[in-house]
């Protein structure tokens, strides 16, 4: 696993500047995982993943995010927990690249 820091900000100018980092972008190669809230997690391409959520802390907006890639065979995705999908749907097609955002119990997928 690699964390890396996404979407830095610069703040100020000259002798005060400073970055705020926001979103920990994090490099999965693990097929099953818990996820922490306010994190990205990355894949490559995948056969199957098994993703669970970690309880956010008191007050924390439970936000899960995840991106991976579907290749010649379609990926196997078990969630682990109630979502309940915006599409209706979540049937996954093989050679596509998913996108899964879940914000207080309600997931979009979207994919290329």
């Amino acid at each position: 696993m690699t964390l890396k820091f996404t979407n830095s900000i610069n703040f100020g100018g000259g002798n005060t500047s400073r970055t705020e980092n926001q979103t920990p972008l994090i490099e999965m190669t693990e097929t099953t995982a818990t996820l922490e809230s306010g994190k990205f997690y990355k894949w490559g391409e995948v056969a199957s993943l098994n993703i669970s959520f970690q309880t956010p802390q008191s007050g924390e907006l439970p936000i899960y995010s995840f991106k991976f890639i579907s290749g010649e065979t379609a990926t196997t995705l078990i969630i682990n927990g109630t979502v309940t999908w915006i599409s209706g749907t979540t049937t996954l097609e093989a050679n596509k690249t998913y996108e899964v955002n879940i914000c207080d119990g309600l997931g979009v997928m979207s994919c290329v």
